[in-house]
């Protein structure tokens, strides 16, 4: 049985942005889509760990701002 599960996130701060998770158990791939505008990215997950890092360290450094 081929089982796809997919999951929409929605940003609140911005409806412009969301992301698409796929896993295709069967074929046993994994795919991540970030849309933007009208625009749609495919992502691999090395690619989401290092969005992830950036994200912290900029989060971190606009803490200390001001």
């Amino acid at each position: 049985m081929n089982i796809i599960s997919n999951t929409l996130i929605s940003l609140e701060s911005d409806p412009r942005i969301s992301v698409t998770a796929s896993i295709t158990s069967i074929l046993n791939e994994k795919k991540v889509e970030l849309h933007l505008d009208e625009k749609e990215y495919e992502l691999s997950l090395e690619t989401i760990d290092e969005l992830l890092e950036v994200l912290q360290k900029t989060k971190s450094l606009l803490n200390h701002v001001n």
